[in-house]
């Protein structure tokens, strides 16, 4: 349903479309539009680490690692998401013989600093919280 910007607004509040609910439309719109801006970085961002780490750490090497990760973890991570923990835990925890994490080493490579959540990640520090209440949608 397509509604005149100068007519009354149909959610009944009296004012005209155009300074009433057009306004919402376009804040929600923008919304949506740089969360999914937001997720299309990242989608390419983790792209370019999966294909920097398969350019640079062998097929061995990333079967080592994955069986180490497995063993520190004592095999208690569901099998149906193992294999992400494992990429997560290789990206940001692990520290190669050079010194750096993955996404350091990713960081230093190839120099993309104008990826502001490239700069965001290299600045992530690894730390352990603990859940103590879980209510409708929030942790604390």
């Amino acid at each position: 349903m397509s509604v005149n910007r100068n007519k009354t607004c149909p959610c009944g509040s009296g004012k005209k479309y155009k300074k009433c609910c057009m306004q919402k439309q376009n804040v929600i719109q923008m919304g949506e539009v740089k969360e999914e801006r937001f997720l299309q970085q990242k989608h390419a961002l983790v792209k370019k680490l999966e294909a920097f780490v398969d350019k640079n750490i062998s097929y061995q090497e990333q079967l080592r690692l994955e069986t180490y990760f497995y063993q520190r973890v004592k095999y208690k991570i569901d099998q149906n998401i193992k294999y992400p923990y494992f990429r997560f835990w290789l990206y940001f925890f692990h520290t190669f013989e050079n010194g750096l994490r993955t996404i350091e080493w990713f960081g230093k490579e190839n120099k993309l600093s104008d990826s502001s959540m490239l700069q965001t990640w290299l600045q992530l520090t690894p730390k352990l919280v603990q859940a103590v209440e879980f209510k409708e949608d929030i942790v604390l």
